[in-house]
């Protein structure tokens, strides 16, 4: 029976493959066999001539050891690249997986990593960067330095910077805040006339809201006299004496700070105002916050009609009490300063 040669009636090939498409390996492995050598590529031209070319040829002639194209390519499905790629005129993608690392060519101990929502920067082993949920951590043997070219520490920052909350480290290893107050504390000295009970004395600025007040009495040729501080505003206040102050010797000592806890070059002051309860004589107040150890204190009663001597009874890290001469006849303020 004699054949049929039509090219028409041929099988098609739908697979350009001289490979059984179950035997492509992953890698190159030549073990599998190629039977390029036995394959032909038929080339046709309808009704002048037929022409033959081995598979391995016509590969060779199209790609030559190497894919050259020039040109728009548009090509679609996933494509996986089992060797090294190079892309020597750069790399403009709409989006890119990677699964691990992204290295520095010829150095891989300067790398991107990507794991489960975080990443690391890393450069030499010295600088790591990661990035994980909302927090940022730097570390390194060296200095980190913000818009900035200087490394004067461990972190040198230029330009305007805003925090929320910044404590400093102190001495035995405790952490005070630093001052979140728009504005800053007075203290001043100021000589008084002889002959009279009570001075009005200004602030040398005016404060935002009334200031913690304490006040210290001086004289180098004169007795104690008993005093208090009334009418404290944000600009001034008053000292009353229970008599007449006798000679010009005489000097008040004056600190006033806006209510509330400061802290600056690892020194800690807290400023109160607390009211006093009539009918009482012994009083205890709590810090608003703890000192590492018992703090200074600088006390001044406000009051408009009267003066009780009082004493410390006692002073912990986290409170104070202060015992009166008598009991407290009216409504007074007890102004506060503890500073460690």
């Amino acid at each position: 029976m004699p054949s049929n040669n039509r090219i028409s009636n041929l099988e098609e090939i739908q697979e350009l493959s001289s490979f059984n498409i179950d035997q492509i390996a992953q890698t190159y492995d030549p073990n599998i066999g190629n039977s390029d050598d036995d394959v032909l590529f038929l080339i046709t031209t309808p009704g002048q001539t037929n022409q033959k070319i081995t598979f391995k040829n016509l590969k060779k002639s199209i790609l030559d050891s190497s894919v050259l194209l020039t040109g728009d390519q548009h090509i679609r499905g996933s494509k996986t690249f089992v060797e090294e790629c190079v892309f020597d005129g750069g790399l403009n993608v709409d989006s890119y997986t990677v699964e691990d690392y992204i290295y520095h060519k010829d150095d891989l101990d300067t790398y991107i990593q990507f794991q489960d929502n975080k990443i690391n920067l890393s450069a030499n082993e010295e600088v790591n960067i990661n990035v994980s949920g909302k927090t940022l951590s730097i570390n390194n043997n060296g200095s980190v330095a913000i818009n900035s070219e200087d490394y004067l520490g461990a972190l040198t920052v230029s330009g305007s910077a805003y925090f929320d909350n910044v404590y400093v480290k102190g001495d035995l290893g405790e952490y005070s805040q630093i001052s979140d107050f728009a504005e800053s504390s007075v203290n001043f000295s100021e000589s008084i006339a002889a002959g009279n009970t009570e001075y009005n004395i200004n602030f040398p600025k005016t404060f935002q809201s009334n200031p913690a007040v304490s006040v210290s009495l001086e004289s180098s040729s004169g007795p104690a006299i008993p005093y208090r501080i009334s009418n404290v505003s944000a600009f001034d206040y008053t000292i009353n004496f229970d008599t007449q102050i006798p000679n010009a010797s005489y000097k008040i000592h004056t600190i006033a700070k806006p209510t509330g806890t400061s802290s600056f070059r690892q020194t800690k002051t807290l400023s109160m105002i607390k009211d006093l309860t009539v009918g009482q004589s012994t009083f205890s107040f709590d810090y608003t916050e703890a000192f590492v150890a018992p703090p200074a204190l600088s006390l001044s009663l406000e009051s408009d009609s009267f003066s009780i001597p009082f004493l410390i009874k006692s002073n912990t890290t986290s409170s104070f009490s202060i015992e009166f001469a008598s009991n407290i006849p009216e409504a007074a303020k007890l102004h506060i300063h503890a500073t460690r």
